[in-house]
């Protein structure tokens, strides 16, 4: 692969906060496509190897019951 080289500066934070909901949507759309490739997934845990473990989590929360 190589040497990859930084052609990038660090951003202060006032820099960075008109990139913020552009960070988040792209964030949000990555994990939409994943979901959609993988949620009908059952992969064996003897089939998983060191590093390919899926992770992920999604919560209800339902007001009326004040519940989870």
């Amino acid at each position: 692969m190589g040497f990859l080289k930084d052609l990038g500066y660090v951003m202060t934070y006032n820099e960075y906060t008109e990139f913020i909901e552009r960070y988040k949507r792209k964030g949000l759309m990555e994990f939409i496509g994943l979901w959609k490739n993988y949620k009908e997934s059952n992969i064996p845990l003897k089939d998983l190897h060191w590093g390919e473990e899926i992770e992920y989590h999604l919560y209800t929360f339902k007001e009326e019951e004040n519940e989870v």
